[in-house]
């Protein structure tokens, strides 16, 4: 169940783009980018969590093509 907080955050977003062979690109609300603290260049950590994609600004080092 998702609380009434929850629910006020909530914006519905097409998929733009297949890009590549292994992506899609999702454009989000950019209140959702400024709240996060999410720029130009930061990397992000993509995960599924049962039927949720959890989408968290990732505060580590980048080695290569891998976010530690």
């Amino acid at each position: 169940m998702v609380n009434t907080k929850m629910k006020e955050n909530i914006e519905i977003r097409p998929l733009q783009a297949l890009t590549g062979e292994h992506s899609l690109t999702l454009v989000f609300p950019k209140k959702f980018a400024l709240d996060l603290g999410i720029g130009n260049a930061d990397f992000l950590r993509c995960y599924i969590d049962g039927t949720q994609l959890i989408v968290e600004k990732a505060n580590s080092q980048c080695r290569g093509d891998m976010v530690l």
